[in-house]
Parts: structure tokens; sequence; C-alpha cells
């Protein structure tokens, strides 16, 4: 598993015009009591002094810092990180997020608490985010340590809430983002798809810190799905098909069927495309009125707001 390996962890930041918090980042990973990493920065073509920052940060580190523009989406720069990263394991590390100066220490013995025999059946850890004021985001894990996985999570024991996890680069080059169905696509994409043949190992402990900033992906993830339809619609239509081969709730089942009506019409894809393409013929005929009704919502809403 670790073919290539030069570091423990590469640590990754996609960024666009956010010098601003991009400090914070590079002052907690700067911190970090482990030492055996390497920071990727992927810019998404930003207008501010991103450049200027990051390069002098190359100049004065003692940590290699790889830099580059890459203005394709959050997805495509993820892949483009994959593919540079010299680290066995790959921590995303959001522009708006800094770790707790032991975050690194605290993942690697998590990962290095699985026994030897079964590190092949996990793609990787994660500990808790936790607001500026020490509030856990989201849902604790129900105890100290356990395994599941990154989708029987939230579908199945209802922990929901943004967590820090890390995935072994190994598995993320064989699970890459799709780069043409649009320019933005959800991660839970392929964290979806790594459900059916990994588990993660969560600890409850918080290692990292969130801050929700205006502008930011979590802040538009509606109106970006209706925007990048396509890339939703692939994302239900696999979700459906995962949910055929996991047993998961009925209830999100069917809510996954209504939204991959809902996004198909947005996309402009035919119904006969759409029953062509589900895993459930009887599902999504069972849905679809539903579906539909979404959908006009969606556009009386659009509307509105133009008014």
């Amino acid at each position: 598993m670790e073919v290539n390996k030069v570091h423990a962890f590469t640590i990754f930041t996609p960024t666009y015009n956010r010098a601003h918090t991009l400090g914070r980042v590079f002052q907690s990973i700067r911190q970090q009591t482990f030492r055996d990493f390497e920071w990727i920065v992927i810019d998404g073509g930003s207008e501010d002094n991103t450049s200027e920052l990051v390069r002098g940060w190359m100049e004065e580190s003692d940590f290699p810092i790889i830099y580059c523009q890459h203005n394709s989406g959050k997805h495509v720069a993820i892949n483009r990180g994959v593919a540079r990263a010299r680290g066995f394991l790959f921590v995303i590390v959001d522009s708006d997020d800094w770790l707790h100066p032991d975050a690194l220490e605290r993942m690697l013995r998590c990962w290095e608490s699985i026994p030897d025999g079964q590190k092949e059946n996990f793609v990787g850890v994660g500990g808790l985010f936790a607001y500026f004021n020490g509030e856990i985001v989201g849902d604790p894990f129900p105890s100290t340590v356990f395994d599941s996985d990154m989708l029987e999570r939230w579908a199945k024991l209802n922990i929901y809430g943004d967590k820090m996890e890390c995935f072994r680069v190994d598995v993320l080059r064989r699970y890459p983002f799709p780069e043409d169905i649009g320019r933005f696509v959800p991660e839970g994409l392929i964290w979806n798809e790594l459900s059916l043949s990994y588990e993660t190992r969560f600890f409850n402990e918080v290692v990292a810190y969130k801050e929700y900033l205006p502008g930011g992906l979590s802040s538009k993830k509606i109106r970006f799905a209706i925007e990048n339809a396509r890339s939703a619609w692939v994302y239900f239509k696999r979700l459906c098909t995962i949910f055929e081969k996991k047993n998961l709730p009925f209830k999100f089942r069917l809510k996954s069927y209504v939204s991959y009506t809902r996004f198909g019409l947005h996309a402009h894809i035919y119904p006969k495309e759409m029953i062509a393409n589900t895993p459930s013929k009887f599902l999504w005929i069972l849905t679809a009125p539903l579906g539909i009704a979404v959908y006009l919502l969606d556009n009386g809403r659009v509307l509105w707001e133009k008014m």
C-alpha cells in the first residue's frame, strides 16, 4: 500500500481569492507536532495576492510546498492534487479550515491502531470539526473509536455534518472525480462509492476547525446543484445504484429517486433516458411525480428571486 510514498501525509488546499484566510491555514500547518508531510495548494485563478503569499511561504518554510493554478473546479483540483501527492494519506484542508496543532499526529495514531491485516479494508480515518468557539460541527460519533463507512454514517447512523477525514492516496487514484459533467461535482459522488468497498475508522476528537464563509461552496450547494444539474443527476443516479447494493433505510432510496428526477429535468434529460438509466424502474415511476413537483418548485423559486 505504501509504494512510492515519500511523506506520511499530503495536505491539500484548493483556494480561490482567499488570501485573507490562507495565512491561517499555513500557520496551522507549520505548527503541526508531526512533521512528515507536504502541502499542495491549487489556486483556481485567484485575483488577489494568493500567489505572492504562497510563493513567499515556499521560500521560508521548512516543509515542502507545491503551488499551481488550475481553474476547473474543486473536483478537478482534487484529482490534480492526488496525482501529484507523495504522501500516503491525503488530507483536504479547505481555505476556510485550519488544523489543531496535533491533528496529523492523532490521525496517524488512529490509522496505526487498525490491525495490519485489516488496513487494506480501510480507506482512511476521520475526526471531528469544531467552530471557532469550540462547538462541534454536526453530530459527534457514538463512541471514542468506531468503524463504519461514510455513507452508512449519515444514512443509517444519523451522524451528520462535515468531518475531518484523510484518505489513502493509492485508493483515491483509483477513484478519480469525473471531469466532463460540470464545474461543480459533489465530493460525495466519490466518497459514497468508496463506501461500497472500504470502511473508515472514525475517532471522537476535534482535530480541525471550520468557518463557513459567504461565497464558499457550502453556502451554495443547492444553487450550484441546479446550475450544474447534470453532475447532480449523475450523483443521484450513482446513489440510487449504491442504495440497491447496501442495506440502508428505504426512505433514503426514495429521496434519491426524487432527486434523480428533479435534477434530470433541470439537466434537460428526457424521461425516456431517465427510465433507461434508473436501477429500479418501479421506484422511478413511484417517485417521479414528486420529483417533477420539486423541479417545478425550484423553477418557481428562481422566478421569484428574479422579480
